[in-house]
């Protein structure tokens, strides 16, 4: 940390003691502390930023977690699932709205990085194709975010339910468009969900029925988790033995009372001050 970003970051802290102080919490069950972390965080979590792709890479570092009692095993997703989950989609897109092309040739999978993702498996379990799984979509706004920074939270809860966790990702907008993110998500499931291939290990399915997973998230992987599940649904594809969506995002127009309401007590800053899908809507023209 710099000496600008330390003497910001000493600004914020003694601001937020002395608001807390002067004008009192903003919840009367709110601490000291809990009023400071909330002013810190929306003065810098979500504020202006010069360089996303930076902020991206500097965020995942400062948030990353390390599971105590769990190994992590990195994967990347066989590109014929990829392949597939675009067909499926597109052929659905087609047939809703008469048009399967919503992005240009740049947003291709085959233009992509490697679709790469985590499992978190707790030292006393191994995976197999009869384990339960967890599948977590993380939150960000869709513009940034990592599993990394989800490792400590969810090892806690694959230890107490006794399964393992599959940290899915996908592509950030606004380098990629909807509905790159669900074509990611959804290659993630048929690679889990597809039979066990021994002759061909590299192109291999996990074997793990649908029955096996619980699809989870929070913030805008709340909101992935909600779209996959129903995508699946109307596709006939699938069902997940449950799903818990965690403060999901699920009216991205955010125009709810409820939002309006609590804005000035949500940590994220004041609506209008951060508008992470501006410009990657229907209504601007950008599928």
């Amino acid at each position: 940390m710099s000496l600008k970003e330390k003497l910001k970051t000493l600004w914020l802290m003694v601001s937020g003691i002395l608001l807390h102080l002067i004008r009192g919490p903003l919840r009367k069950s709110w601490s000291l502390k809990e009023s400071v972390l909330i002013y810190y965080i929306r003065n810098t979590e979500l504020s202006r930023v010069d360089s996303l792709v930076e902020y991206r890479k500097v965020r995942d570092f400062r948030l990353s977690t390390f599971p105590k009692n769990s190994k992590l095993q990195e994967i990347t997703v066989p590109s014929k699932y990829r392949q597939q989950a675009h067909e499926i989609i597109k052929d659905h897109l087609k047939k809703t709205f008469g048009d399967g092309d919503w992005y240009g040739e740049e947003s291709l999978w085959s233009n992509s990085k490697p679709l790469e993702a985590e499992w978190l498996i707790p030292s006393h379990l191994t995976l197999t194709p009869k384990s339960n799984v967890v599948f977590y979509s993380f939150g960000g706004g869709h513009i940034f975010g990592s599993f990394s920074a989800y490792r400590a939270q969810l090892e806690t809860v694959a230890q107490g339910c006794d399964c393992i966790v599959f940290g899915a990702n996908y592509r950030h907008a606004p380098d990629y468009s909807a509905p790159c993110q669900l074509e990611d998500l959804l290659a993630q499931v048929l690679y889990l969900t597809s039979p066990v291939d021994e002759d061909n290990p590299n192109e291999s399915g996990c074997g793990i029925g649908f029955d096996q997973i619980v699809v989870a998230g929070d913030s805008a992987g709340g909101n992935m988790s909600a779209s996959l599940i129903h995508f699946m649904r109307d596709s006939n594809i699938g069902k997940f033995s449950g799903a818990v969506l965690l403060s999901p995002w699920l009216d991205v127009t955010s125009s709810q009372f409820s939002v309006l309401d609590c804005d000035v007590l949500d940590f994220i800053p004041k609506m209008g001050t951060v508008t992470p899908t501006k410009g990657y809507t229907l209504e601007a023209g950008d599928k």
